[in-house]
């Protein structure tokens, strides 16, 4: 199986199903959930508010990275440092979370309400193109900047036209709000990943990992395997996993999170730790 080189594709949708149901903290998937996914972006947005509205989350994630690296006797490479936490910590000096308080409460704002906030954004335009990955030009306007921004943790805008804006009566300006349907369903999976990420913890241990059979990969149950992690040691699990894997090796991101949704005594089972 450790040696099997490519997979059906039939075992890369049920590879998909299963990382996109643990994930997301749900029994069955939708056709709506796949399409709301797109692709993986859904969850690398929602990688970016969890850490912006956890704040402890980010470093865990960073030391339990790089404590598991240093297991393995290998050193530590620039790609193994996650970079949540340089992101969490710019987006709070924006003032990010700040906005987000607002708009939570059903705050609708103009242009005027985000200027600070575009100011200091182009005053870190520099740092913002290293470690966000996106680009302020000058043509830019404000509440393009601050949006594009706030887009990258999956939030959604709407606008109405106005001539009733306190202070701004007679002049026709957009007012936005926050989509609220989109907020819901957003920290509705924030919830359920909440909810979940002690028992996750948990099964990933803090001490030794479990000991098996390392022959039996087919056939018998392997041995010594508690209850909790049977599912994993599946021999379609275990070439799913080796499958995801291999595909996100250009992706740190992704690479980072599967290594975080893995029990460690899984990828020391397929050899993937060492």
């Amino acid at each position: 199986l450790q040696q099997k080189e490519n997979l059906t594709l039939e075992q890369q949708r049920s590879l998909q199903r299963y990382f996109m149901q643990e994930f997301y903290g749900l029994e069955e998937l939708t056709l709506d959930d796949v399409l709301w996914d797109n692709e993986g972006r859904r969850r690398r947005e929602l990688l970016n508010l969890e850490s912006l509205l956890f704040p402890g989350l980010a470093i865990d994630w960073t030391v339990k990275a790089l404590e598991k690296q240093a297991t393995w006797n290998q050193g530590v490479t620039p790609w193994d440092i996650s970079g949540s936490e340089l992101r969490r910590a710019l987006r709070e000096k924006l003032g990010l979370p700040e906005l987000l308080e607002h708009m939570k409460t059903g705050w609708e704002w103009t242009v005027f309400d985000l200027l600070p906030y575009a100011d200091r954004a182009r005053s870190l335009a520099n740092q913002i193109q290293a470690i966000l990955h996106f680009t302020i030009r000058d043509e830019m306007s404000d509440v393009q900047i601050i949006h594009q921004l706030l887009s990258q943790l999956g939030l959604k805008f709407e606008f109405r036209w106005s001539r009733a804006v306190e202070g701004y009566e007679g002049t026709k300006l957009k007012v936005f709000h926050l989509v609220t349907q989109v907020w819901q369903r957003l920290w509705s999976v924030l919830e359920r990943r909440q909810a979940r990420r002690p028992v996750r913890e948990e099964l990933e241990g803090v001490g030794s990992p479990p000991s098996f059979n390392d022959s039996k990969l087919g056939g018998d149950p392997i041995r010594n395997i508690p209850s909790d992690l049977e599912r994993w040691f599946v021999p379609e699990c275990l070439a799913d996993v080796r499958q995801m894997w291999e595909s996100f090796q250009s992706d740190p991101e992704l690479l980072a999170d599967l290594r975080r949704q893995v029990p460690e005594s899984v990828l020391r089972h397929l050899g993937l730790a060492s």
